[in-house]
């Protein structure tokens, strides 16, 4: 069973990161004075932690108006609801899933990374992140699953271009698997840079690390 996160384990992670600013500024949460919640999850058994007043919990301590938040989240978005209830396993059989794991899933796949922005402020959830578990992770399929720059939603093809240039292909490659001409490619370009307040691709690569977007 995986052990939980000391809040020292966190601190560590996020001082090695950020070696400059206050860990306060970075996490929610992570006071004993911070009410709200923050969520983080478990890449290798996908499970949620959460944390609040300086303590790191497990999921199926949420309680009360926090609970019902993240239920309410989860019955409205039938699409995730539909994929999560479908899941199967690694042997192809139906995965059967308890809700309350559906659920928990469904708050790992839309808020499974560490920031300074609470998930949950009495009792509100806030909207979800860009984190994702992998590139094609099944989230992006979720109704409410929006993955965004400077607050503004991406393009299906706008997210496949941030990653094709993370992965530093050339535009003629990016254009082919877009199905576009690199005439069309640059129109699609020119649009994306001005969405995202940048003039390169350099300058969008180091935006779409900032904002939680690619790893």
């Amino acid at each position: 069973m995986h052990k939980l996160l000391t809040l020292k384990s966190i601190l560590m992670h996020n001082k090695c990161t950020t070696e400059n600013q206050h860990p306060q500024h970075l996490i929610a949460g992570i006071q004993k004075t911070d009410s709200n919640i923050e969520f983080f999850g478990i890449h290798e058994t996908m499970e949620v932690r959460f944390l609040q007043n300086g303590k790191t919990h497990t999921f199926n301590e949420l309680k009360g108006k926090n609970a019902i938040a993240v239920i309410e989240a989860f019955e409205a978005d039938h699409e995730a609801k539909k994929i999560l209830q479908n899941i199967t396993a690694a042997d192809g059989t139906p995965a059967r899933l308890s809700y309350q794991r559906m659920v928990e899933l469904y708050i790992y796949f839309c808020y499974g990374s560490l920031d300074g922005t609470p998930d949950i402020v009495d009792g509100i959830l806030s909207q979800p992140e860009n984190y994702r578990h992998r590139r094609d992770c099944i989230s992006l399929r979720f109704k409410h699953k929006v993955l965004r720059i400077n607050g503004q939603a991406l393009k299906p093809r706008e997210v496949i271009m941030i990653d094709m240039f993370a992965d530093d292909h050339k535009d003629d490659v990016v254009a082919l698997e877009l199905g576009i001409t690199t005439t069309t490619l640059n129109q699609h370009k020119r649009s994306l840079f001005e969405k995202t307040g940048v003039q390169t691709k350099t300058a969008l690569m180091i935006k779409a690390g900032k904002e939680g977007l690619i790893n």
